[in-house]
């Protein structure tokens, strides 16, 4: 059974990327870090739109930000994102589940070992 302060947590990630347009920013950010300018172009949305779906995934702890020169870079906090290989680009853990982002495009969700 999970405890409640757990599947708070739990539930505040998915809530973050439960759009899906910061579903295709987790997506990116798997691959690596990105600027703001390029995750817009890569995901067909306005940068200030981005920003503000960056805010939310950052405020729910999926990702993290550091300014280079004139750039804030963003990544998948890397203590929850495990690269893949074989058609599975990355897994994010969340808690006690993780979620498998795969080179299709498909994602699939599983209560960890």
């Amino acid at each position: 059974m999970i405890c409640p302060t757990t599947a708070a947590g739990v539930a505040t990630q998915l809530a973050a990327i439960s759009n899906d347009i910061r579903l295709r920013l987790l997506f990116r950010l798997a691959s690596g870090p990105q600027h703001v300018t390029r995750l817009a172009e890569l995901v067909g949305a306005a940068a200030t739109n981005v920003c503000q779906h960056l805010q939310l995934m950052r405020q729910a702890g999926l990702i993290e930000s550091e300014r280079k020169k004139l750039r804030v870079m963003y990544r998948v906090r890397p203590e929850i994102l495990t690269p893949g290989s074989e058609g599975v680009l990355a897994t994010i853990a969340l808690g006690p589940y993780r979620l498998e982002l795969r080179t299709d495009g498909e994602v699939s969700f599983r209560q960890s070992a």
